[in-house]
């Protein structure tokens, strides 16, 4: 005989048996196993102007809480840290390959990079001592305002010229045109 604990586990359950004093023992069963740690390196955004910041992020799936993060190799200007986001500001022109290094809290490792273009101010089309070059999100921005007021102004109109009905009081129920009147034998 044995006295059987089953304790939840967040992967499914664990059955630990503990013999009695004279029984015989049963194998253990074995814990359900984790899938394999994923990752994914994004670079936000993946083009950009000498100068300028891009935020490279790795994207986690599966392994087991806590987890480390080595970045390597990065462009020059950037520095590693133990973060899943880090800001990276390249000081050199060039086409990288950043990339990331993630270890879990049982010490499972998968390494994955993304590719990043650093272009000069010239190949990123602005001009000369023009200032600094509208990101992509400052132009979605502007873009979202403009029609976020067209839509308001547009609203604003209809409101105003539209023409205000007074409303008619209810008819009783004796008098509405679909009531057929009663027979007078009925009433």
């Amino acid at each position: 005989m044995t006295l059987t604990i089953l304790v939840a586990l967040l992967a499914g359950g664990l059955r630990v048996s503990i013999p009695r004093a004279g029984a015989d023992v049963e194998p253990a069963v074995p814990i359900p196993s984790v899938p394999p740690l994923r990752v994914e390196v994004v670079a936000s955004p993946s083009a950009l102007t000498l100068g300028n910041t891009t935020v490279l992020t790795a994207l986690l799936a599966y392994g087991t809480p806590w987890y480390s993060f080595v970045w390597a190799p990065l462009p020059p200007g950037c520095a590693t840290k133990n973060l899943s986001s880090l800001n990276c500001t390249p000081t050199t022109v060039g086409t990288y390959q950043p990339g990331v290094t993630v270890t879990d809290s049982t010490g499972q490792s998968r390494a994955n990079a993304t590719t990043l273009f650093v272009n000069s101010s010239q190949a990123a089309g602005s001009k000369s001592g023009s200032g600094s070059p509208l990101s992509g999100a400052t132009y979605l921005f502007a873009g979202l305002v403009g029609i976020g007021a067209a839509i308001a102004s547009t609203l604003l109109i209809l409101l105003l010229t539209r023409r205000r009905r007074r409303r008619q009081p209810p008819i009783p129920f004796s008098q509405h045109p679909y009531v057929p009147p009663l027979a007078p034998d009925d009433r």
